[in-house]
């Protein structure tokens, strides 16, 4: 059977990247994978292979969903920060799913335009970002072995999930299912479980920094994708995204570091 491009993309791409986070997680620890995976390691992918499927109205569309679904996300971590320090894993993360999937469901259905949508995502990232761990709670990377090939598997089954039922579920739903918290899930859970409450704070506020990049990336895809080719206007995202990213990452570790802590 032939494989096409998008397939290969489907099966290739998201595996590549989540592994290249894992490896960074446990040579850098919980908050500069945090800010990887608030990049758009799996949407990014999911817009590009539905735009080679179905076109660009419909990926326009999907665009429109994921920014709608950013302010949902960023109430997933907000909602996992606070509660991991008085709950279980297993609570937080229902609690934390359960105020997602209410925020979207409200956002889809009151969604006023562009411009507003944006402002109202833009007002609860810059709130979150007032967020603080009262420790530094890396923890020793030996904890994490194994855990890589699960978060592969797990996030490749999402992009395959999403741009094979796109089409019935509709393209802006498509754009709020590919940023659901599934994979900062993921890996916010395995750091609660193996590092206690703190490491999974520290993810929950890298991946907070890691989503202005975000954020940025996909206003200015939504601006730029009919006023250039879409590969245009993926460079210049990715490149922005980038730029930001950094910036961010030096702004933020340039502070004063707590105290080490390691989890027994």
């Amino acid at each position: 059977m032939e494989i096409g491009l998008t397939d290969f993309l489907k099966i290739s791409i998201t595996p590549i990247l989540i592994f290249l986070v894992s490896k960074a997680e446990e040579r850098y620890g919980q908050k500069v994978s945090g800010m990887l995976v608030g990049l758009p390691l799996t949407t990014a992918p999911v817009v590009l292979i539905l735009y080679m499927e179905y076109g660009l109205l419909f990926t326009w569309n999907v665009l429109t969903g994921v920014i709608l679904s950013v302010t949902s996300s960023i109430v997933f971590c907000v909602s996992y920060f606070v509660l991991a320090r008085m709950m279980s894993w297993k609570l937080t993360l229902a609690a934390s799913l359960l105020l997602f999937s209410l925020t979207a469901s409200i956002f889809e259905k009151i969604s006023l335009s562009f411009v507003v949508d944006s402002l109202i995502a833009t007002g609860f990232l810059v709130a979150s970002l007032f967020l603080r761990t009262d420790t530094n709670p890396e923890i020793n990377a030996s904890k994490f072995k194994g855990d890589t090939a699960y978060r592969v598997v797990t996030a490749t089954l999402i992009v395959l999930l999403i741009t094979t039922y796109a089409n019935d579920v509709g393209s802006v739903l498509s754009g709020i299912v590919s940023n659901s918290p599934v994979f900062i899930s993921t890996f916010a859970v395995f750091n609660h479980r193996k590092g206690g409450f703190l490491a999974a704070r520290s993810f929950i506020q890298g991946t907070i920094r890691g989503t202005i990049a975000y954020f940025a990336f996909f206003v200015l895809l939504y601006v730029t994708i009919f006023k250039l080719t879409i590969w245009e206007s993926f460079a210049l995202s990715v490149a922005a995204s980038l730029v930001i990213s950094e910036l961010t990452y030096l702004l933020t570790s340039s502070r004063k570091p707590f105290p080490s802590y390691e989890s027994p």
